[in-house]
């Protein structure tokens, strides 16, 4: 069965827009069932068929929902709208993570050849509508209490550059050809005007 793997320490969370927590220890994984497709009386396959597809994403420790994110969160609820919640962060929670989903954003570091010692953060590769399939709780000793979860998407994640996306110059996130679509072929004249 192919698979596509990407790993990354740190992930941005958003919801409706809006960032609402960060991801760490990320591992996205996505995997195909590819099948044979024989004729009538064949023994070796004549093409290989992709019949199902899914994607998931693991991490290590998340935290969703910052102070601030609540803040502007709420200012956009109307109090009828909680209902069965028992308040806005479960609301928030009942939304995001199960109903709507959330979008996640991988990150690496990149330095400026010009500032190399202020690296920034470039977004690499983004997930669309991750909704949690299960969550769990780590408590180790002299080390930090982990929360973690699983998220399972519908559609490809997407590079928004970096070593895999055909206009960007690698993890520098520069375009190569600004303007130029290399997704499409050039048009092509069979009889040029003399």
């Amino acid at each position: 069965m192919p698979q596509k793997v990407l790993t990354g320490a740190l992930a941005r969370v958003k919801f409706g827009g809006l960032e609402v927590g960060k991801m760490r220890n990320v591992r996205i994984t996505e995997n195909w069932v590819v099948n044979p497709v024989k004729g009538i009386g064949r023994i070796s396959p004549q093409e290989l068929a992709t019949v199902d597809w899914n994607g998931n994403v693991t991490c290590g420790m998340y935290a969703i929902l910052t102070k601030n994110a609540l803040r502007q969160y709420t200012r956009n609820i109307n109090i009828a709208d909680i209902g069965q919640a028992a308040s806005a962060v479960e609301l928030f929670n009942m939304q995001a993570l199960f109903d709507e989903g959330i979008d996640i954003e991988l990150l690496a570091k990149v330095r400026d050849p010009d500032n190399p010692k202020t690296p920034t953060l470039v977004t690499i590769a983004k997930i669309v509508g991750a909704k949690l399939t299960s969550e769990g709780l780590e408590v180790t000793e002299n080390a930090i209490m982990g929360r973690n979860g699983s998220f399972n998407y519908l559609q490809p994640f997407l590079f928004t550059g970096g070593a895999n996306d055909p206009t960007s110059d690698g993890f520098t996130g520069q375009t190569l050809n600004p303007g130029v679509d290399v997704t499409t072929p050039p048009a092509v004249v069979e009889n040029p005007a003399p």
